[in-house]
């Protein structure tokens, strides 16, 4: 008598590997989307975090700090001024000076030091509070020791062209994050009161 030994047939193995690749290929594109899209998301919490630890510090010692972005590098990183410097000289918002490190320093905070964005995200553009794109060079924001700073929108984009905002609000000095672009209202305008009539006049 003939017996059957367990296992199976090559026929067998070769219809389970080519199921295998075909749901792998259906499921890996979304897999691999949805990885980078929270690491878009992630960078940009990530950023909003920096900002909230810069925003303390700067109250916490009571002197401005400021986050400085390099658009063409995707770096980041924070800096105080300079307790040398001298302070006449100082140009909170040119990024063109001679000797910068003679004016601002870099701090040593390991959470705050110079950074990279990760592969594939990279920051957009900057919106500054005067509506002024800047989508290359590097931006200085300062915060001031009483917790405000310039209303400031970083965008971030990645490889797939997904955005991310971070807006920086002037009062608080908080950093939002908002999926996809987000564009602030502009303040109301002030509008002038007529003079009170007089009885007189009145109907």
């Amino acid at each position: 008598m003939l017996r059957r030994t367990d296992g199976f047939t090559f026929l067998e193995l070769a219809v389970v590997v080519t199921i295998i690749g075909i749901m792998m290929a259906i499921t890996a594109p979304r897999f691999s989307a949805s990885l980078s899209k929270a690491t878009l998301g992630g960078t940009a919490r990530g950023l909003a975090g920096t900002i909230a630890y810069i925003r303390n510090a700067a109250a916490k010692e009571g002197r401005s700090y400021f986050l400085n972005i390099d658009l063409d590098k995707e770096e980041h990183w924070a800096t105080v001024i300079n307790d040398e410097a001298d302070l006449s000289l100082v140009q909170y918002q040119g990024i063109d000076l001679p000797d910068e490190e003679l004016y601002f320093k870099e701090v040593s905070d390991g959470f705050i030091s110079k950074k990279k964005l990760e592969k594939k995200i990279a920051f957009e553009r900057i919106l500054l509070p005067d509506g002024t794109d800047v989508s290359e060079g590097r931006v200085r924001i300062e915060f001031h020791p009483d917790g405000t700073t310039d209303e400031v929108v970083i965008y971030l984009t990645d490889s797939r062209e997904r955005v991310y905002t971070v807006h920086l609000e002037h009062y608080n000095g908080q950093a939002r994050v908002y999926r996809d672009t987000f564009v602030p209202e502009p303040p109301p305008a002030l509008v002038e009161r007529e003079p009170a009539r007089s009885a007189r006049g009145a109907l």
